[in-house]
């Protein structure tokens, strides 16, 4: 090596200079590009927010919680509510097209409801052609707290409790009888007495 060195180093000191600045630019130039690929990534973020508002069963929420890489978990208790509010992340993201998306979900523990579930999902980060569009998502997140039997659809079934304007309309259909049947009897009196 020092029979190239010393030539190149020595009489030609441009020529390193010149390859030292040259290797300088080529490291600032890749280095610039793997930045911008990975801003490019992380700006493709899909966010779906659902108002579920539906009755569940705790237990079985909890199971499926279980499963899940939780990342955190907030409570706040109130005089008539236990609001829990869990972030977790798919475990593997093939299931999802090559991306991991993020779930936040809240719930009322003490009142069992579900209240709202938020998710977002990298669709840059995910494969082209297995990504999830916001439609998809939202299916098969739905279709997983389906699977795992979380709603409560007996106690969401209000079907037996009358309303109040429904009571209402019952009374005015009763008055609304016992008057015609009054003045069907006023009648009935008034033609037999002459």
């Amino acid at each position: 090596m020092e029979s190239f060195v010393t030539p190149l180093v020595q009489q030609n000191p441009l020529v390193w200079f010149g390859i030292s600045i040259f290797m300088w630019i080529l490291v600032g130039f890749t280095v610039m590009k793997v930045f911008t690929w990975q801003k490019f990534k992380s700006q493709g973020v899909t966010t779906i927010r659902i108002r579920m508002n539906k009755r569940i069963f705790v237990e079985k929420l909890r199971a499926l919680l279980a499963q899940k890489a939780r990342s955190y978990e907030e409570r706040r208790y109130e005089e008539e509510k236990d609001i829990v509010k869990l972030t977790y992340e798919e475990r593997d993201p093939k299931d999802w097209g090559g991306d991991r998306p993020r779930v936040v979900i809240e719930y009322d523990e003490r009142n069992q409801y579900l209240l709202d579930v938020t998710m977002s999902y990298n669709r840059r980060a995910a494969s082209k052609t297995l990504g999830f569009n916001a439609e998809e998502l939202r299916e098969k997140l739905l279709g997983q707290f389906e699977h795992a039997g979380i709603y409560d659809h007996e106690g969401e079934d209000h079907s037996s409790f009358d309303l109040a304007v429904d009571k209402r309309a019952a009374i005015e259909l009763q008055i609304e009888a016992e008057e015609a049947a009054g003045e069907a009897e006023e009648e009935a009196a008034g033609e037999a007495a002459p």
